[in-house]
């Protein structure tokens, strides 16, 4: 996963993005990130969304509408 980021919705600024090795470290209440407000994951090395909560794409665990063995 240290090629993936996750994006997520900042009230005050907007799209924010995170590595997943972060993300997934992060203890103090005040870096957490809430599941509401995850909305992608991308891979850094070509920036291709592997998951996107609006248009239900999930390539990750092959539920949506895209799964992990269709092609995009």
């Amino acid at each position: 996963m240290s090629d993936h980021v996750v994006g997520y919705e900042d009230r005050h600024v907007g799209i924010m993005w995170k590595g997943v090795e972060e993300w997934l470290d992060t203890t103090e209440e005040e870096d957490y990130i809430p599941m509401h407000r995850i909305k992608y994951f991308k891979r850094r090395s070509d920036d291709h969304i592997v998951w996107d909560r609006e248009k239900r794409v999930d390539e990750i665990f092959g539920s949506g509408v895209t799964g992990r063995n269709e092609p995009t």
